[in-house]
């Protein structure tokens, strides 16, 4: 059993997920205008931990990920390896950063997507060294990186650099 089964005593992937989404809910539905406060800081904690704590098959559901995703980008870690290959669920997390922290747990198939590394560049920056190997050796990838301030020729390919 998981971690969230044992504490709220859930007995299904469907009453796990629910509640987790109810959860999202409430976290998505506060007013940022309000003060922080110590209650909604440890809802959020609680939140952050039902998913990062969660059964395989939550991690593993989209709906479940995007809406982590969205509210924490630190939790796209906890996605199962499909998910962290979602150019959807990615682009959320890298939405809800401040930072391209999130980057750092993409999934190699979208690391080697051009569409997505272009869209990540124009959006928040993302090193080309952190890219695909095969992507390093795009031109378009390159110039645009290079152009963006986001890389450095040693990180270009020798065929790309003659």
């Amino acid at each position: 059993t998981n971690t969230m089964a044992r504490t709220y005593g859930v007995s299904s992937f469907q009453e796990e997920k629910q509640r987790f989404l109810q959860q999202a809910q409430i976290v998505s539905n506060w007013d940022t205008s309000l003060e922080w406060n110590a209650k909604n800081w440890e809802a959020e904690q609680e939140f952050k931990k039902s998913f990062a704590n969660g059964s395989p098959q939550l991690r593993a559901d989209r709906a479940a990920a995007m809406a982590a995703a969205t509210l924490d980008s630190s939790l796209l870690e906890h996605c199962s390896p499909t998910l962290r290959d979602d150019a959807d669920i990615a682009l959320a997390a890298i939405a809800s950063a401040s930072g391209p922290g999130p980057l750092a747990f993409v999934g190699e198939g979208l690391r080697g997507d051009k569409d997505f590394v272009l869209e990540v560049f124009r959006r928040v920056g993302w090193k080309l060294e952190e890219v695909g190997e095969e992507l390093r050796n795009d031109r378009d990838v390159v110039l645009e990186a290079l152009r963006r301030g986001l890389g450095a020729l040693e990180d270009v390919s020798e065929e790309l650099q003659d």
